[in-house]
């Protein structure tokens, strides 16, 4: 019910509303519904109730969004049984629709450039029924225009093409697994693991690289996103005799890790990223702050340098560079 006043103009006037709350309920059980492939268990600890615990309008929406951010679902709904029939103790009934978990991807096209390019994906997303992906990423490209009559662009075609077939094919392969739910943390940690093999080339420079990497994150906290990873490279990278203006460039630096040569690195990283916005499509105010940082560790360089002797004579022993880096 509600009382008004209006004004004595009759312009405005102060409205009260009067709320009489209903009885609290309280949740007795919590049945899943709908779940062919998915653990209960997960679809349990995604949830923001637990039997004992007071049923509110705002737990019932989150712990359906909760569920829908897995990606494994097409629909949930979060709801207490017989809404309509008075009690202080009621079931929570919990009622999903499984995704399809198999997809596959794929795309081609053709470039100036790049060449001729393929890319496909499969992926599986519900591994063992707790929302693990399984990925298959395979992205490659072989030129076959090279535009342009100057010698930097010359000497990279007679390069390209006295390239094995294998190194010519610029590449980028990716195997991994990841999650948003790790278990037993009731979504507070993910998890991921990924392998990595790259190619790249250019006029200034041909570069392999193999990586795998294991990964933790949370977003449990929305407007807090942190990602850590850890894990070891493995790069080849040769310059060519017009790449002397790489070894200053920051992109290259970061992506490359050493100027030339052959090298193994232990590589750890940490990202966060504060978001306050009131939106993130189309914010008008707020806060947005990211910050990452890197620790690598050269642990070996391939291309050893030998030790000599006074006479000049090799020693038969050999110099590894290792060395740390913070960024």
């Amino acid at each position: 019910s509600f009382d008004r006043t209006f004004s004595p103009d009759r312009r405005s006037a102060k409205v009260v509303f009067r709320v009489d709350e209903g009885p609290r309920v309280t949740v007795d059980r919590i049945i899943v519904r709908g779940n062919e492939n998915t653990s209960s268990r997960l679809i349990r600890e995604r949830i923001s109730l637990e039997a004992g615990d007071v049923v509110t309008p705002s737990a019932l929406g989150d712990s359906e969004q909760s569920l829908m951010e897995l990606g494994i679902f097409d629909g949930a709904t979060v709801q207490i049984a017989a809404p309509d029939k008075l009690g202080e103790r009621k079931n929570v009934i919990v009622q999903v629709s499984e995704a399809k978990p198999q997809y596959l991807e794929g795309r081609i096209g053709m470039a100036t450039v790049e060449g001729a390019r393929l890319g496909l994906e499969y992926g599986y997303r519900n591994l063992g029924g707790w929302a693990i992906t399984g990925r298959l990423r395979v992205r490659g490209n072989l030129r076959l225009l090279f535009l342009g009559n100057s010698d930097v662009q010359r000497a990279f075609e007679r390069r390209y093409y006295d390239m094995p077939l294998l190194d010519r094919l610029e590449r980028h392969i990716l195997a991994g697994l990841d999650t948003d739910h790790f278990p037993g943390t009731r979504g507070v940690l993910g998890a991921g693991l990924d392998a990595v093999n790259e190619r790249v080339n250019v006029p200034a420079f041909s570069a392999d690289r193999t990586s795998g990497y294991v990964r933790l994150s949370s977003r449990y906290l929305k407007w807090l996103h942190v990602d850590a990873r850890t894990g070891v490279e493995l790069s080849d990278i040769t310059l060519t005799p017009v790449a002397s203006e790489l070894l200053t460039n920051p992109a290259f630096t970061r992506w490359a890790r050493i100027p030339e040569g052959s090298s193994t690195f232990w590589v750890s990283g940490l990202d966060l990223t504060v978001d306050l916005r009131d939106d993130v499509f189309n914010p008008s105010r707020g806060v947005f702050f990211s910050a990452s940082g890197e620790l690598i560790r050269s642990l070996a360089n391939f291309d050893r340098k030998p030790v000599y002797d006074d006479s000049g004579e090799p020693t038969g022993e050999y110099i590894d560079r290792v060395s740390n880096l913070v960024r």
